[in-house]
């Protein structure tokens, strides 16, 4: 029976590793496939595919610039200027649990878990800058590559039930837990674009009014990154993540199918 069980989860784990491949795999050539437009060019392309009417998911435009404020933001936890910010407040916890064996043995053991109290992430639209000058880039609906600006962890519950760091201050109220679990603490985390960062941008052309602005292409296909990483190290990436998972699939789907070939052999 065992060997029925664990070969079909072998073989989901191979369908879901494939997929992510080929999602890898599509990053890839997208990447490699769009050439660099300078940011005026950019704006120009927008512009003549809305006179056009250009708006399918295969065509795209990707810039390398300068993170620069449409609307300069402060990040919540660090204070931090930023374009765009994404943060999360978490309470890890523990309980005591008392559990039974198949033998009817008790015994208490000690389970952690954790919840979010509190997250925010705020999208607004930011120019990208280069020598040639600026475009518009609207993020809502990009997989973004973010620097990590807050990690900490402070044990415990905070004096007077109100969390604070920065500006970000939470009265725990009714929040407090209960059934018998106990707070160990608080783990504050918090990401961002910052300002004069430099960024790597793939998506489609869009106007917002009348300004051209990189947004999310249309339809499933095209990709829509913004990254401060480089060009090559998204290559780089995406090249060890799709050898990778090819190999682990492979492997995963091999071993289902020799599992459930020996199992039906001894039915």
């Amino acid at each position: 029976m065992w060997m029925w069980i664990v070969g079909a989860i072998l073989l989901v784990v191979a369908v879901v590793l494939f997929a992510v491949r080929t999602s890898q795999a599509n990053k890839l050539a997208q990447v490699l496939a769009v050439q660099t437009s300078s940011c005026d060019e950019a704006a120009e392309r927008c512009l003549a595919a809305a006179q056009a009417g250009l708006t399918w998911s295969g065509y795209q435009i990707e810039i390398k610039g300068a993170c620069q404020p449409r609307e300069t933001l402060q990040a919540e936890l660090s204070g931090r200027d930023c374009a765009c910010f994404k943060c999360q407040v978490v309470r890890e916890w523990e309980e005591e649990r008392d559990e039974t064996d198949s033998e009817g043995n008790r015994r208490r053991r000690t389970q952690r878990g954790s919840d979010t109290v509190s997250q925010n992430e705020i999208l607004n639209p930011f120019f990208v800058q280069d020598d040639s000058g600026s475009i518009l880039v609207d993020p809502q609906g990009a997989s973004i590559d973010w620097v990590k600006s807050v990690e900490k962890f402070d044990r415990g519950d905070p004096d007077g039930g109100v969390l604070s760091l920065g500006g970000f201050s939470l009265n725990l109220g009714g929040m407090r837990l209960g059934g018998g679990r106990r707070t160990i603490g608080y783990r504050y985390k918090e990401w961002i674009l910052p300002l004069q960062q430099q960024l790597y941008v793939l998506g489609g052309p869009g106007m917002n009014g009348s300004e051209p602005c990189i947004q999310k292409p249309t339809g499933r296909e095209g990709k829509y990154l913004i990254s401060v990483k480089t060009e090559d190290q998204l290559v780089q990436g995406a090249r060890t993540a799709v050898r990778w998972l090819t190999l682990f699939s492979a492997l995963a789907a091999i071993g289902g199918v020799v599992l459930l070939s020996m199992w039906m052999a001894g039915m």
